[in-house]
């Protein structure tokens, strides 16, 4: 057993240096100069049946995270307690004069600034989200090249072709659908949001519901064409490459005398090519984690932050403020929600292919 797991395991090393990692390993070193990653190390710890990525490293680098933007978001905490507590005050106030120009006039300054607050941390999960789907589209460019290949000798061409257009599909909705029409679109939501806030004018609100059902849609179709072509090609074409593979490893195994030597070296040579497809894709996926993992908590602690100082300045001030934000935890939310569709599409596509096996 010891003379075959060695022989094995040779062989998967000898395979493994076919393929070149450094663009790969460049592109690491650039985006996460701090973690010291490289992806012959992580398929070393693969291969030994280790993860890649340590779930207590992910929890302490998301505690990290979540205290490095309190740090960071305390003064929009801040101010939103403080515009709906002078809010309050000038409304309140107003009632004791006959002439209320001036505090309505104070209450929409405040109502200003709470939004320019606002739009300043909107922008920034806009700026946060793109630099998030421009880095997962970088990393698909450097992986997905040598993924496939060693896909299509594992499983065969047809399946990795098919599924590599897939995945390059998914590549062009989130540089086109989803950094050319979504994020603008969102953009136009948020600016609507906040004049519709500041200024108490509810004739937007039927508009901006049409935005958010028109946004959904646009995600849950997304979701299900890519998740329906890409189940009905896991599906086919493994059996389609099994057929053809199964008929050679047939033939080669009736050759007199060497009909069992060639059947055992294909057999092995297939696992050893499985086992660098699999570990290519894990690898592939905790770097999808890895990139996408605090920019996500960056924008949930920016919803939770606004949708908390709603719920507290729900309390004592009327439904101007709480309004607008209410309006903007939607948008970032659908910042979130644009990230999390993203990081999904491509977890679903590389599952998929980690998954096939030749029949």
């Amino acid at each position: 057993m010891g003379i075959g797991y060695a022989s094995e395991t040779g062989l998967v090393e000898s395979i493994l240096g076919e393929y070149d990692f450094s663009a790969a390993n460049d592109w690491l070193e650039s985006i996460l100069p701090d973690q010291g990653l490289r992806i012959e190390e992580m398929l070393e710890q693969m291969f030994r049946g280790e993860l890649p990525l340590k779930p207590i490293e992910l929890l302490n680098m998301g505690i990290e995270c979540i205290i490095g933007e309190w740090t960071a978001r305390k003064e929009l905490f801040c101010v939103i307690l403080l515009c709906g507590l002078l809010t309050a005050v000038c409304r309140n106030i107003s009632g004791l004069y006959e002439n209320k120009q001036i505090m309505n006039m104070g209450t929409y300054l405040i109502q200003a600034l709470l939004g320019s607050y606002l739009m300043v941390a909107f922008y920034d999960i806009v700026r946060i989200v793109g630099e998030s789907l421009g880095s997962l589209i970088e990393l698909l460019h450097v992986m997905l090249p040598a993924y496939f290949i060693t896909a299509g000798v594992a499983v065969g061409a047809g399946t990795a072709t098919g599924l590599y257009e897939i995945e390059m599909v998914v590549i062009y909705l989130l540089e086109v659908l989803f950094q050319l029409v979504l994020c603008p679109m969102v953009s136009a939501a948020m600016v609507l949001s906040v004049m519709s806030g500041i200024t108490g004018n509810e004739s937007m609100k039927y508009l901006l519901k049409l935005h958010n059902r028109i946004f959904k849609w646009i995600l849950r179709i997304s979701m299900a064409l890519v998740g329906g072509f890409s189940m009905m090609q896991g599906l086919f074409a493994p059996v389609l490459d099994g057929i053809s593979y199964g008929t050679a490893q047939k033939l080669l195994a009736a050759l007199p005398g060497l009909g069992n030597i060639t059947d055992t070296t294909m057999q092995m040579v297939s696992g050893s090519l499985l086992l660098i497809k699999n570990s290519i894709g894990v690898v592939i996926l905790s770097l999808i984690v890895l990139v996408c993992m605090i920019p996500m908590t960056r924008v949930l602690f920016v919803v939770l932050i606004v949708h908390l100082g709603s719920a507290l300045i729900g309390l004592v001030t009327d439904a101007g403020p709480v309004t607008l934000l209410e309006r903007t935890g939607n948008c970032c939310m659908q910042m979130l929600r644009l990230l999390v569709s993203a990081v999904l599409l491509n977890f679903m596509i590389i599952a998929i292919v980690a998954s096939c096996r030749i029949y």
